[in-house]
């Protein structure tokens, strides 16, 4: 469990997540103008996949270096 908490890159990918359910998940507030509002909303949810993209990406490279120790063996099940 300690080595959990202190590998910086577990506290990366939560990091990283959130980003990325908080941009896929939120909208922006009603009182914008009609384009404002729909462009915000655009980019937020390219914001929230492309984290989440970013987040399987780093997964799947660190988990093939070895570098997830607890993560590999969630992948392979």
């Amino acid at each position: 469990m300690k080595k959990l908490l202190n590998n910086y890159r577990y506290w990366l990918l939560l990091l990283i997540s959130c980003v990325a359910i908080i941009g896929t998940l939120g909208t922006p507030a009603e009182d914008l103008q009609p384009l404002t509002w729909l462009a915000v909303l655009i980019g937020s949810k390219i914001v929230g996949i492309g984290a989440g993209l970013l987040v399987l990406h780093l997964i799947k490279s660190w988990a093939t270096s070895g570098k997830l120790s607890g993560i590999e063996s969630l992948i392979s099940d």
